[in-house]
C-alpha cells in the first residue's frame, strides 16, 4: 500500500474548529498511541498538524489490536517513530515498519516469547538501536533449541558486538554470564555508555569493563563475596572512564536458605571501589538486603565510611547509602553521631535512621522499609527532616508491624510521597493495622489514590480492611503470602471483587481456602500469578486448583503458574516435569482450549485467545 492509497476522512466537527494551541493542550493528556489512532486519519488539518509536530509521533507503544488499521498508519509515519515500547508477549507488527527506530523498551511482565525475541535480535533494525531495555521483572529464560541454557550468552553476543550502535542497555535478571569465566564470541563495544545488569558477584564488574572501554554509567545488582577474588588483571584501571556507579547487593541464595550469617568482605569491596576514585562523581550503595551485624563496622559507621573510602573519592559529588543492621539492641544516637563530622556537613551528605535502617537524605531509593512514623526518624542534620521533598522518590513503603491505623500519618504520607504506588503490610496476626471496626471519617486528603498495589505478608487480610475499603480506593493488584482471605460475602470481600484485577498468591494454603468453598474471591480478576511448592503427592491438588480457576474466572486473560522446589529454589528438574504433567492433563481434558500455553521453564503462561 502506498501513501496515495491511504484514505484520510474529511470529517469536520466542533473539535476541528479549535485553535491548534488548545488541541495541543488536549494532546498533552493523551498517549502517543491515542493521538495517532484517533486523529491521524481524521482529516487533512489534523493529519498535517501531527506531521508538522513530530514529537507527537516519536514515542509509540506497539499496538496489539486493530493491526490492519495500524499497518496503514505506520506505512506513512513508521519512519518517524524513534522509541518503541513493547508491552505484549509477542511482536504484533514487523520491526521493518520502523526504519529509523533508536530505542526499544520491553515492558511486558514476562518479556517476549521465544519466537518474538529471536525475531527482534535477528532483525537488521537491532543493529541501529541506541537504547535497548528489558525491564520485565519476571523475565525468564525461554525454552528453545536456539537459546537453550545459554540464552544470556546469545543475548550478550548481540549486545557486546562491535557492529551495533548501542549506547544504553538494561537487563535486570540474574545471570552468571560475567562470572569470571571465559566467554566466546563477545567483542568490545566502544559505543556502550550505560549498563544496567545483574551480576553473579561484585568482582564480575571488571569482566564487564573489559568489553566496555567507554562506559560512564554502571548500575548492577549483585552479591557481595565472603572471600576475596582478584579483579581481572587484563583491565587497565587507568583507562576506566566510569563516572556513575550504582551498587545493589543481595544475599546469596544459599545463605538465605540456610538462615546463616554471611561474613562479608567489606575491606576488599572498599579496595575495589577505590580503583575508580579518580573518575567517579556519583556512588550509590544499597546494602539493605544484607545481614550486617555490627553498627561499628562499615558501612554503618560514618567515621569508617569517611576515612576508609569517601576521602579518597576526589571527584565524588553525589553519595547515596542504604543499609540495615541486624543487631537488635543498639543506640541510634551513637550511630548518628559517627556522621556528625565536619566532613559530612561540608559535602552536604546527610543521613537519617529509623529502626534498623540507615540511609542518606534526601532518600533516593524507591523502597522504604520498616517505616513507622516520620517523627521517629533521626538525622545528623535535623533541619533536613522538615523538608517535604526528601521522600519524593519513594514508590513502595513497608509499614512496620507496630503501625496502627492513623489518619494523620496517612495524610503526611500522601503529601510527602507523591510517587508512592505500592504498600507492603507485614503482620504477625496478633494485632490489626486497622484497630477499629467503625467506618473512619476519611477526607480526600487521607485517601491514597495513587496506590495500585498492596502486598500483605502474614496475618489476615481483614487486618487491613479499613485501608482497602476507605484509604486505597484504586487498588488493582493484590499480593498475598501466608495470609487469610476475607470473610465470605463481607463488605471487604465484595469491595475487593470489584477492584482487584491482578492477584499474586505465594503460598498454597491461601489457594486451599479458595478450594474448600464454592464462593470464589476476586471475581473480576484478569491476571493471576501462582507460586506453588513442588510437594510430592500434590498433583491432583494442583490440577483441581487450576481447573477451578479456569472454570470460575470468566474475565481471566493471563494465568502464570510457577512450581518451585523446596526452600524457594527454582530448579529445572522435578518442578518442570510436574508442570509438564499438569499442562498435559489440562489439554487432554480440554480445560485450556481457549488458552495459548507458553512454557518458560518452571513457569507456564496461559494466555486467553
Amino acid at each position: 500500500m502506498t501513501n496515495d492509497d491511504i484514505i484520510i476522512l474529511e470529517s469536520h466537527t466542533l473539535f476541528d474548529k479549535l485553535p491548534k494551541e488548545i488541541i495541543f493542550n488536549i494532546f498533552n493528556y493523551l498517549s502517543c498511541n491515542d493521538i495517532i489512532y484517533t486523529f491521524f486519519l481524521f482529516n487533512s488539518r489534523l493529519n498535517h498538524l501531527l506531521l508538522e509536530h513530530e514529537h507527537y509521533l516519536n514515542n509509540l507503544e506497539l499496538p496489539s489490536t486493530n493491526l490492519n488499521y495500524w499497518q496503514n498508519i505506520l506505512s506513512i509515519i513508521g519512519s518517524r517513530i524513534k522509541t518503541l515500547k513493547i508491552s505484549t508477549i509477542d511482536l504484533s507488527l514487523s520491526l521493518d515498519l520502523f526504519p529509523n527506530i533508536k530505542s526499544i523498551i520491553i515492558t511486558s511482565l514476562y518479556g517476549l516469547s521465544n519466537r518474538s525475541l529471536q525475531t527482534l535480535l535477528a532483525n537488521k533494525q537491532f543493529q541501529i538501536l541506541h537504547t535497548f531495555k528489558i525491564k520485565s521483572k519476571n523475565y525468564l529464560k525461554p525454552r528453545s533449541s536456539l537459546f537453550c541454557d545459554n540464552f544470556e550468552h546469545y543475548l550478550f553476543t548481540k549486545i557486546f558486538n562491535e557492529e551495533n550502535l548501542l549506547e544504553i542497555f538494561e537487563y535486570l535478571t540474574l545471570t552468571t554470564l560475567f562470572s569470571r569465566k571465559i566467554l566466546n564470541n563477545l567483542q568490545i563495544n566502544s559505543s556502550l555508555l550505560s549498563l544496567t545488569l545483574c551480576l553473579h558477584e561484585f568482582i564480575d564488574i571488571f569482566s564487564v569493563l573489559q568489553y566496555t572501554p567507554n562506559l560512564i554509567y554502571l548500575n548492577v545488582k549483585t552479591t557481595l563475596s565472603d572471600t576475596h577474588k582478584k579483579q581481572n588483571e587484563c583491565i587497565n584501571i587507568n583507562n576506566i572512564k566510569l563516572k556513575q556507579l550504582y551498587l545493589t547487593f543481595v544475599m546469596k541464595h544459599s545463605t538465605r536458605l540456610q538462615n546463616v550469617d554471611q561474613q562479608l568482605d567489606f575491606l576488599h569491596l572498599i579496595s575495589d571501589i577505590k580503583l575508580f576514585s579518580s573518575t567517579l562523581i556519583c556512588l550509590s550503595m544499597n546494602f539493605v538486603d544484607l545481614n550486617i551485624n555490627d553498627i561499628d563496622e562499615f558501612p554503618l559507621n560514618g567515621f569508617k565510611l569517611q576515612h576508609q573510602l569517601l576521602e579518597s573519592m576526589i571527584e565524588l559529588k553525589q553519595f547515596y547509602l542504604y543499609s540495615k543492621v541486624k543487631q537488635d539492641q543498639f543506640n541510634i544516637d551513637n550511630v548518628i553521631s559517627t556522621f556528625k563530622d565536619q566532613f559530612w556537613f561540608d559535602h552536604k551528605w546527610f543521613v537519617g535512621m529509623h529502626g534498623n535502617y540507615l540511609y542518606t537524605l534526601p532518600f533516593t531509593f524507591n523502597e522504604l522499609y520498616g517505616f513507622s512514623d516520620f517523627d521517629e526518624i533521626q538525622s545528623n542534620h535535623d533541619d533536613i527532616l522538615h523538608s517535604s521533598e526528601i521522600w519524593y522518590n519513594v514508590k513502595l513503603i513497608e509499614l512496620a508491624r507496630s503501625n496502627k491505623f492513623d489518619l494523620n500519618l496517612i495524610k503526611q504520607i500522601k503529601i510527602r510521597m507523591p510517587k508512592l504506588i505500592s504498600i507492603k503490610f507485614i503482620s504477625s496476626g496478633l494485632f490489626s493495622y486497622s484497630d477499629t471496626t467503625e467506618k473512619p471519617s476519611v477526607t480526600e486528603q487521607e485517601t491514597l489514590t495513587n496506590i495500585e498495589t498492596v502486598d500483605l505478608i502474614g496475618g489476615s487480610i481483614e487486618n487491613i480492611k479499613q485501608w482497602l475499603i476507605y484509604i486505597l480506593p484504586n487498588v488493582k493488584h493484590l499480593i498475598l503470602s501466608y495470609t487469610g482471605l476475607p470473610l465470605l460475602n463481607s463488605h471487604l470481600s465484595l469491595n475487593l471483587d470489584k477492584k482487584i484485577q491482578r492477584l499474586d498468591i505465594y503460598e498454597y494454603s491461601i489457594i486451599e481456602q479458595m478450594n474448600i468453598t464454592d464462593y470464589f474471591y476476586f471475581s473480576n480478576v484478569e491476571h493471576i500469578q501462582l507460586i506453588l511448592y513442588n510437594i510430592e503427592g500434590k498433583f491432583q491438588w494442583y490440577v483441581k486448583t487450576l481447573m477451578k480457576i479456569f472454570q470460575n474466572y470468566n474475565q481471566l486473560k493471563i494465568l502464570s503458574v510457577y512450581i518451585i522446589d523446596k526452600n524457594h529454589v527454582q530448579t529445572y528438574g522435578s518442578s518442570e516435569v510436574e508442570l509438564s504433567k499438569i499442562i498435559e492433563y489440562l489439554k487432554i481434558n480440554h480445560i485450556i482450549k481457549n488458552y495459548d500455553v507458553q512454557r518458560h521453564r518452571e513457569c507456564a503462561l496461559f494466555l486467553k485467545i
